[in-house]
């Protein structure tokens, strides 16, 4: 009886292991396939911010040539991300071809070779932060569910995304750069390194500024935890302190420059809502300001990838309530993958969410009506709605439940004694 059972054990761990090493082999092969099909679309021409993205670097390197760092700081708040671009577009320039003014005449999906090249060398960094994001995603996921398999499964989730692969290598949306040192930062609190996870989002809001308005939700975490919101709160305002008093002591820039940025920028305070002259109605700040109330308020012990996704994801869902730049949305992709892995039940809310996303604007050659645009726009603003209302109702029920279960062992307490 015992040889006979030690045999059906023995069979059935060399079972679980052909399995396992079967599953391997097919994920490495979606991850080759995967590859494949991103550096092929890292050659596509180049269109949208990509052209900008060039010029900003174009400007960047003539102003560092020639020793005129005063104008470093003239592509405004792209300069960090211009700056991150200059080895890409310093490489282009080396190389024994023609070089083309950097323009929109000249490069405005142009299937030239020089051009090409160029839109491959600047997806370079692209495809690198594509990469990180997608192994930061799959330590996070491995860690909350302590299984390797669910983090290799969240990296094929967001590796093999449609959404991301056109937003990041076909469009060349740069956004996945300070997005990958967000999530470094996320990453980096679910390990209790606070300091590291502050430096992080700091040099994230450096790049773009969705950060900042993560950092009051993740101070929720430490619920009087002094010395941790302390390290946190350090590591985010000390390093922005230093670049703001490096580029203001040095004259690069100027107080009233900083000031005057959303006069030049305007997009940015129609963004996040203040300009109302338009026919969109914003309410970012209404939202996002209910969004934390609700969080300290009625969320239990949450956690640093929780938060960071409802701050995004409530950011994401006000500011463009009417669709704005596709692209945006990248910042919350990969929170959103690791949150569906985490938590399985929101798996039709992320299908919903990410199939109305490539659909507004629909990515596809096909063009369509533009009517369609209206409905798109409303499915997927729809989408993210949903998704912000169930993780609050999870978030919720876990209060209820808690509170519920304190007042029971109260009157057990109360009728013992």
């Amino acid at each position: 009886m015992l040889p006979c059972l030690c045999y059906r054990c023995t069979a059935h761990l060399v079972s679980l292991r052909n399995e396992r090493i079967i599953m391997q082999g097919r994920r490495k092969w979606w991850i080759i396939c995967g590859t494949c099909v991103k550096f092929l679309a890292m050659f596509t021409p180049p269109y949208g911010d990509l052209v900008n993205w060039a010029s900003v670097a174009d400007i960047l390197l003539k102003a560092i040539s020639t020793g005129h760092y005063s104008q470093v700081t003239v592509p405004g708040v792209y300069t960090g991300l211009g700056l991150l671009l200059l080895p890409s577009f310093w490489l282009w320039i080396r190389l024994p071809v023609a070089h083309p003014p950097v323009n929109q005449a000249n490069m405005l999906f142009s299937t030239s070779i020089p051009v090409l090249l160029l839109s491959f060398l600047l997806k370079i960094p692209v495809f690198l932060a594509d990469i990180g994001t997608g192994i930061l995603v799959s330590t996070l996921v491995a860690r909350a569910t302590k299984s390797p398999s669910k983090g290799s499964t969240a990296f094929l989730l967001w590796y093999l995304n449609p959404f991301n692969i056109y937003w990041i290598n076909v469009f060349g949306g740069m956004d996945i750069i300070p997005t990958f040192i967000f999530m470094l930062g996320v990453n980096l609190g679910s390990k209790e390194k606070w300091f590291g996870s502050g430096i992080s989002l700091a040099f994230a809001s450096v790049l773009r500024i969705f950060p900042i308005f993560t950092f009051p939700f993740l101070l929720a975490v430490f619920r009087g935890n002094w010395r941790r919101s302390l390290l946190f709160m350090v590591g985010f305002l000390v390093p922005l302190a230093i670049v703001f008093g490096f580029a203001l002591t040095t004259g690069l820039v100027t107080s009233t420059w900083i000031i005057g940025t959303p006069s030049r920028q305007f997009w940015l305070l129609d963004f996040f809502g203040y300009s109302l002259t338009n026919s969109f109605v914003k309410l970012t700040y209404v939202v996002v300001a209910l969004q934390l109330f609700i969080t300290y308020r009625y969320w239990h012990k949450p956690e640093a990838i929780s938060l960071a996704t409802i701050s995004v994801l409530a950011l994401l869902t006000a500011a463009q309530a009417y669709g704005g730049s596709g692209h945006h949305f990248i910042w919350a992709s990969p929170l959103l993958t690791t949150s569906v892995m985490i938590n399985p039940n929101e798996k039709l809310a992320y299908i919903f969410t990410f199939v109305t996303a490539c659909l507004g604007p629909f990515i596809s050659p096909i063009p369509l009506p533009t009517y369609t645009d209206t409905l798109t726009w409303g499915a997927f603003y729809a989408a993210k709605t949903n998704y912000l209302v169930r993780i609050n109702l999870n978030q919720i029920r876990q209060f209820a439940t808690n509170k519920t279960a304190t007042l029971n062992l109260q009157v057990a307490a109360n009728r013992t004694g």
